[in-house]
């Protein structure tokens, strides 16, 4: 059986204020016996779904639930759950938190939008999202990744206009304000404030 809204609203419970799924009580006909559903039932009905992944590259933190045999992603289910619409390309977390699935911090995107609102790097050095001393020139430069393409800003004797310079590129490619400015609180939350 696939995953439709139908099938997220009978299994689950979503508020919508707090971003938090919670295991409905099951019918018998989900299970193969009686016992085995009220085992179910007595152990998961009522409690929260699911648990935090963190990708073993990034270090991306996002909740999934197991639903039917498959890991879905709790925005995933957040999405069914309140809309009767297929899920779009992608889901942002407005607030870049991957753990926060509260209906207002998430949005419908692309994977070029879903890039355009994420945060610092946690091996960022300079404290300021695309920016980085050249040390062979004693400047500062400033660089944006625009549709794929890494795009030099400029060079500059101080950081802030390095940095003023990037942000008003990003301004004008719909980057969200509040990107890269910092890491995401899985690494220890602001570099730069």
């Amino acid at each position: 059986m696939g995953i439709t809204p139908e099938v997220v609203r009978e299994l689950l419970h979503y508020d919508p204020d707090s971003g938090v799924l919670t295991w409905k009580k099951r019918a018998d006909h989900w299970f193969s016996s009686r016992r085995i559903c009220n085992g179910w039932n007595a152990r998961h009905a009522g409690q929260r779904a699911g648990g935090i992944h963190t990708h073993p590259g990034s270090g991306y933190q996002c909740r999934v639930v197991r639903i039917l045999g498959h890991i879905r992603m709790e925005h995933h289910l957040a999405w069914l759950w309140m809309t009767d619409d297929p899920l779009p390309e992608e889901i942002d977390h407005d607030n870049r938190d991957g753990t926060d699935n509260r209906w207002a911090n998430l949005m419908s995107s692309t994977r070029p939008k879903n890039g355009r609102n994420q945060s610092m790097q946690r091996n960022n050095t300079s404290g300021v999202t695309g920016v980085h001393w050249n040390k062979g020139m004693g400047k500062w430069q400033g660089y944006c990744h625009i549709a794929g393409k890494r795009r030099h800003v400029g060079s500059f004797d101080e950081i802030d206009e390095a940095a003023m310079a990037v942000m008003e590129l990003r301004a004008d490619h719909g980057f969200n304000p509040k990107h890269g400015l910092e890491v995401a609180h899985y690494y220890g939350g602001l570099l730069h404030g």
